[in-house]
């Protein structure tokens, strides 16, 4: 679920496998 609104916030559509590195810098993008 986090990941998935991570992905929506962010607006980019990435594939599973690299979900984990790209809700790593969106995260780190918006603090």
């Amino acid at each position: 679920m986090i990941k998935a609104v991570w992905l929506n916030r962010s607006g980019r559509e990435v594939p599973e496998g690299v979900n984990s590195v790209s809700v790593l810098t969106d995260i780190f993008m918006f603090l």
